[in-house]
Order: C-alpha cells, then structure tokens, then sequence
C-alpha cells in the first residue's frame, strides 16, 4: 500500500489536471481574436475544436482551421503545442483524429499531443515542418510532413477571406502512405465531379492525379491518389503548384516552396 503522503500528492495532481482542462473547456466557449504569423486576422471568433496539429474556429462565415505552425509561440503555448520536448524514452501522444475514417465530434476536445520536431542542422532552410504521433494500440509510429502555401486564393460567399492551403503526407501503421491536400476554407467540387487535381513541378509539365474524399465527408479535404509517384516527384522538386475546383467558386492555384522535403 502507497504512504499517506503518496495519495495526498496523487489526489493534488488530479485535482490540478481537472483544474487546467475546466480551464481550457471553459475558454473554448469564449469569443477570441487571432492573427497569424502571415498576418491573417480572425476576429470575434469562437474554438470549437482543437486537434493535434492546429484548432478549429467557428467564424461569422462558417468553420475555418489554422494550423499551429501558423500561430505565434504565444497562442502555440495557450493550447499545449510543442510546450516541452518529451524525453527520449517518452512516446509522444497519438493523433487525436484519424482523417480518413473519423468524423469530428461536436463537443470540443483538449489534445494532449505534443509534435516532435524534425531536427537536421545539415540541411538547407525548409518550410516543411514534421512530427511523429505513437499508435496506441502499438502498432508503431505515424510520421507527418506539411507544408502551407505560400500563396492565399480568395473565395466569395459563404467563404470569404484569404485562404491558405496545406500539403500533408502520412505514413501509418494502420492506413499506409497518404497524400493530403487540405484548404482552411471552402468546399472542393465532389471527387464524383471532378475527378482529379492538376498539379505542376517546378516548371514541368502537367500532371493529372485522381482525388478521393474523406470517408467522414469533410469538404475542404482531398486525398491525392497515386501518391507514391507525387512524393517521388515532389522529392526532385523546389516548387509546386496544385489547381483544384471548387463548390461554386471554380479552379484556384495554391503555390508551395517544396525544397528541402526529407520523406
């Protein structure tokens, strides 16, 4: 049997945990102003959500994302992003959400992840950021690489503002290699539709790749379809530009700066 002293400190430790989460619960369900480190301003705007790799907000105009290498140190800290390196016997949490087979629940959730950073002093500056994510049912390790455009497309309604799109790679003990194309705004044309996306490596030619959806039906979420030839050309390339359509609002370009990408 533990001492006194072990089940003080035990239930201190409870209490303080349940203190912190009511916290965070409660602060999800206040109106707040964010901006980006691109200079991107959501105002008056609620978090509904806040997953692994960024927080969902409820807008005047819909549901946008932004990703937390798009936040300032400041607002990455307030939602436990990246607070502290685990150590090195200390698996990092999973992901809070599978993508392809989850749909997001309503009730707002307080991720316990922390990304693992990418560290390679030998390489040249890149904008790809990546993290690992432990399977808990130990089937192995999930690894992430994304990168934001570097450029914004503009939607009219219900979806206006700038918006950035976000190239993400996935290998996954549980679903294998996934290519992800995602936008923080705006609903992309069925994959019944249109069928593929136009993509162009550096100045080469172009490349159609068939799309498919999300089995949880998320609209701003495509997965790229023959993904091993995209990372092989995508591993040779500095730029890449990808044309999708959109619901309503007809093709857009999104630019990345893709050197650099060690997959």
């Amino acid at each position: 049997m533990g001492s006194k002293s072990g089940r003080i400190r035990r239930v201190k430790h409870s209490q303080t945990a349940l203190a912190i989460l009511a916290w965070l619960s409660a602060s999800l369900a206040l109106a707040d102003d964010f901006k980006t480190i691109h200079g991107k301003e959501y105002k008056n705007v609620t978090v509904t959500r806040v997953e692994p790799d960024g927080i969902v907000l409820k807008t005047k105009s819909g549901i946008a994302k932004i990703y937390f290498i798009e936040l300032p140190k400041d607002a990455q800290e307030r939602f436990g992003y990246n607070v502290q390196k685990p150590s090195a016997d200390q698996n990092a949490a999973p992901e809070q959400r599978q993508e392809q087979q989850e749909t997001p629940s309503a009730t707002p959730v307080v991720s316990s992840a922390i990304a693992v950073p990418h560290d390679d002093s030998s390489a040249a500056p890149t904008k790809w950021t990546y993290s690992e994510h432990a399977d808990e049912m130990g089937r192995g390790t999930t690894k992430l690489a994304q990168i934001v455009s570097s450029n914004t497309v503009r939607f009219g309604f219900p979806y206006e503002g700038e918006t950035h799109a976000t190239v993400k790679l996935r290998k996954s003990p549980k679903y294998g290699q996934d290519v992800m194309l995602r936008v923080e705004r705006g609903q992309f044309v069925s994959s019944y539709t249109s069928k593929s996306v136009t993509v162009r490596f550096d100045d080469g030619e172009l490349w159609n790749f068939d799309v498919g959806e999300p089995a949880d039906g998320t609209t701003g979420l495509l997965f790229i379809r023959d993904n091993e030839e995209f990372i092989s050309q995508l591993r040779k390339a500095r730029s890449l530009k990808i044309e999708a359509d959109f619901y309503g609002q007809g093709p857009r370009v999104f630019e990345f700066d893709v050197h650099g990408l060690d997959w």
